[in-house]
């Protein structure tokens, strides 16, 4: 059982990585890209070549692919009051344009999603969501509407492709920078920092090498909330940042905090490096 969940994740994050190359090469986004693999069997070059061939000798427009990859017409025949109505089995007793928490928890129950899982975070990226723990009913209604989804059947059968919406670098970095305005408390201009390990350990999960020494950081040596900067550049610096640090510029536009981290933990990874 573990084996097979191991190979499932490994051909999740194989196919995350080609949506991401084919996103790339086609300007596409990511859904439209993981479509027109769909098409062509994860064949990168294959997907590329029909692409730009544009199966009529001519280069597509990514515009023109993206709406009919995602059904353009049947987007627009989707009925808004049956969206209002399924609205109503979640929707606050008392704020009656709002689903909050204990309405979220149901919903997210009967779409099969763990309220822990990164992929509940990309699907309120794309509800285009401002609250954490709040759904207004206009944000619902317009994100079932752009996931082409009226009924919780139809969106359980898309929960698996959300991750694909964020395989390409641009749109992960719009998803990162999305989950520090949707973590933060409304009105303060920084994250507290419970709240902003908490997201860093969902958003950056298998993308930072470093997160658990960077978290361990924060926790023995910083007590104080998270600027937009600091989370704005960490995504950077998991990017960029080598296996040993020590291709680290201290001179850079690095934030104070971490180039405190680079020196406190520096040492520790050439140690376990050796």
């Amino acid at each position: 059982m573990h084996r097979q969940k191991s190979q499932a994740r490994e051909k999740e994050r194989q196919q995350q990585e080609k949506v991401g190359q084919v996103a790339a090469l086609t300007r596409l986004p990511s859904s439209a890209a993981y479509k027109l693999l769909q098409e062509h069997n994860f064949r990168v070059d294959m997907a590329v070549d029909a692409f730009f061939s544009g199966h009529m000798g001519g280069p597509m427009d990514p515009a023109v692919y993206a709406r009919k990859s995602h059904g353009r017409h049947s987007v627009q025949q989707l009925d808004k009051k049956k969206l209002n109505t399924l609205f109503e089995q979640y929707r606050d007793s008392v704020s009656e344009d709002k689903m909050l928490a204990e309405g979220i928890s149901k919903f997210l129950e009967e779409v099969g999603l763990d309220p822990t899982s990164r992929t509940v975070l990309v699907l309120a990226w794309k509800f285009k969501a401002e609250t954490q723990c709040e759904f207004k009913r206009p944000e619902f209604v317009d994100g079932m509407v752009a996931l082409n989804c009226d009924s919780i059947e139809k969106l359980k059968s898309k929960v698996g492709q959300l991750e694909n919406e964020i395989a390409s670098a641009d749109a992960f970095k719009q998803f990162y920078h999305y989950a520090f305005d949707f973590g933060k408390t409304p009105g303060q201009k920084g994250m507290d920092l419970d709240m902003a390990l908490a997201y860093w350990n969902i958003v950056l999960q298998g993308k930072f090498k470093f997160l658990d020494l960077w978290c361990q950081f924060l926790q023995e040596n910083h007590k104080r909330s998270i600027p937009k900067d600091t989370w704005s550049l960490l995504l950077e610096f998991a990017r960029t940042i080598d296996d040993e640090m020590a291709d680290y510029d201290e001179e850079g536009a690095w934030p104070v905090l971490m180039d405190e981290f680079v020196e406190w933990a520096r040492p520790m990874v050439r140690s376990t490096a050796v």
